[in-house]
């Protein structure tokens, strides 16, 4: 049974590497084995897809729609980073506020909220958040500390 995540991770080391007809492979995999599947929907898969801005109205959809039988702090995430995506900023950080709700430290949740609160405006928040994601794990997504630590240098100017 391939997993999502591990099959998005190598597809996106491939395209890191330049090779970017290896990582459309990957993709592919990734696609054909989670559109065959039943509920609920896999996280993994749809942070992958907004992490590639594709079918983001879909992830959103879909994620909303998992909230109302599994509200759970990842639900909350996928949404979050879904509206955030779509520029529904507002939306995103009260979907964040609800993952965050728990206290668990997940790099990857600190980062989006990061993000959030950066597309918002609330710099103070953003810094904090994503130092927090780099303190947690520095290597929590293959592209993901490098954009947050680009974003802090550009926070720490203004």
């Amino acid at each position: 049974m391939l997993d999502p995540g591990t099959v998005s991770v190598i597809g996106e080391a491939y395209e890191a590497l330049g090779d970017s007809a290896k990582a459309a492979e990957y993709y592919k995999v990734m696609d054909v084995s989670t559109s065959s599947k039943t509920e609920p929907f896999h996280r993994a898969w749809g942070l992958f897809l907004l992490d590639h801005n594709r079918r983001v109205s879909e992830v959103a959809a879909r994620a909303a729609e998992e909230l109302q039988a599994r509200r759970d702090i990842y639900g909350y995430d996928l949404l979050a980073w879904a509206l955030h995506k779509q520029g529904r900023h507002a939306e995103a950080k009260q979907a964040m506020e609800s993952a965050l709700r728990m206290g668990t430290q997940d790099a990857t949740m600190f980062f989006h909220a990061g993000m959030i609160e950066r597309a918002l405006g609330n710099n103070s928040a953003a810094r904090e958040h994503l130092r927090r994601a780099l303190a947690i794990n520095p290597y929590f997504h293959p592209t993901h500390p490098r954009l947050a630590r680009s974003t802090l240098k550009t926070l720490q100017r203004s």
